[in-house]
């Protein structure tokens, strides 16, 4: 979803590189977007913690002002059939509203999220 950015496993790299120098590591999932990533924050999660996490947090995608319109757009063009569930359920995460700055989850990795 980020263009440009670094792989996936070249992110677990560098965790693995900072944790093997004793350097505390922490990964951030974000944005955790319902019915179209929340499947694989398990994984990433079990991911993160072999390569030396020891903490994690996930931020609830927003899409405050402008960019709910940007946003609807984007999963339009590119998962449309998934459109009405995805926001849909960013609805029901915040009661309703499609955007809300206060929804933050922290915890640490080796906690059991099953």
């Amino acid at each position: 979803m980020e263009p440009r950015a670094a792989t996936p496993q070249r992110r677990l790299d560098a965790l693995r590189a900072l944790a093997d120098a004793g350097v505390p590591t922490g990964v951030m999932v974000a944005p955790a977007i319902p019915g179209l990533n929340d499947s694989e924050i398990e994984a990433t999660l079990e991911a993160a913690a072999k390569a030396g996490a020891t903490s994690a947090a996930m931020i609830m995608v927003r899409s405050p002002h402008g960019v709910k319109d940007l946003f609807a757009d984007w999963l339009t063009e590119h998962f449309s059939d998934r459109l009405d569930r995805v926001l849909g359920l960013i609805r029901d995460v915040r009661n309703g509203a499609k955007s809300n700055a206060n929804f933050l989850i922290a915890s640490p990795v080796a906690a059991p999220w099953r």
